[in-house]
C-alpha cells in the first residue's frame, strides 16, 4: 500500500514511493518499471499514517530525504541509494519532513512535542527554532512581497503565545498567531499545506471535520 511519493525536482519521470511496512521504490520511467531503493527501513503501517518523511530536494533533482527513527537519510543518486547523514535528532513517529521551494540543501523537520527543527546543509546539521514548544504541522507558501524568504505556517504552541496557528517571515525567528477564534480546527489536523501563488492562503486538513483554509483580510 502506496504512503508518500516524492519526485524529483528536474525529472518528472523519477520519483520514490514508500509503502506500508514495506521496502521504499523508485522509478525512473514515470512509473513504468520500479526497483527497490538500497538503504532506507520499511515504510510505516499504513494506512492512517499521516506523517510525511519522505521529500525531495527543490532545486537538485538527485537529492531526496527521508526521517526515521530519529535519524535523517540521504540520497545523491536520484534515490537509488540512501545513507544515515544525521543521527541526532529526537525520535518522533508524528512527524513532517520539508525541503524550502527554491532552496537546495535546506531541510526542516517538525517533531511534534520535540519542536522544529532546521537545516542548511543537506540534514548534515540541525539547529532547533528555539521559540516553537509544539510543531504538529508546518508548511512553506509564497513569500511576501518584496522578500524571496518563503513564508512558514505552524500549526503548534509557541513560546509565550500558547497553542495556534502561526505564520513567521523570517524562517521562524518572530510569529503571528493568525488563528481565527470564530472558525476552531475540529477534530484532529493531519495536514497543512500553503499556496506558492498567493501569499498567505494555508489550508488544515481534518480527521472528519473538512478542510480549513486562512488568507489575508
Amino acid at each position: 500500500m502506496p504512503l508518500r511519493v516524492a519526485m524529483s525536482a528536474s525529472n518528472p519521470n523519477l520519483f520514490v514511493a514508500i509503502a506500508s511496512e514495506q521496502q521504499p521504490i523508485r522509478t525512473t520511467n514515470g512509473g513504468a518499471s520500479w526497483s527497490v531503493v538500497s538503504g532506507l527501513p520499511n515504510g510505516s503501517k499504513g494506512p492512517w499514517y499521516w506523517g510525511q518523511p519522505l521529500a525531495s530536494d527543490k532545486v537538485d533533482g538527485n537529492i531526496f530525504y527521508y526521517y526515521s527513527d530519529g535519524k535523517v537519510y540521504r540520497s545523491q543518486d536520484g534515490a537509488a541509494y540512501f545513507s544515515i547523514v544525521n543521527s541526532s535528532l529526537p525520535s518522533e513517529d508524528w512527524s513532517m519532513l520539508k525541503t524550502v521551494p527554491g532552496v537546495s540543501n535546506e531541510v526542516w523537520i517538525s517533531l511534534d512535542s520535540n519542536g522544529l527543527y532546521r537545516s542548511t546543509n543537506g540534514g548534515a546539521k540541525f539547529a532547533k527554532i528555539a521559540s516553537v514548544e509544539k510543531a504538529n504541522l508546518f508548511a512553506f507558501g509564497k513569500p511576501q512581497t518584496g522578500s524571496k524568504i518563503p513564508a512558514l505556517y505552524l500549526y503548534g504552541k509557541i513560546l509565550g503565545m500558547g497553542k495556534g496557528i502561526f505564520r513567521s517571515l523570517d524562517r521562524g525567528q518572530t510569529w503571528t498567531n493568525i488563528s481565527n477564534s470564530l472558525y476552531p480546527i475540529g477534530n484532529v489536523p493531519n495536514v497543512m499545506e500553503a499556496s506558492r501563488q498567493q501569499f498567505g492562503l494555508v489550508f488544515i486538513g481534518t480527521d472528519g471535520k473538512g478542510i480549513y483554509y486562512g488568507k489575508p483580510n
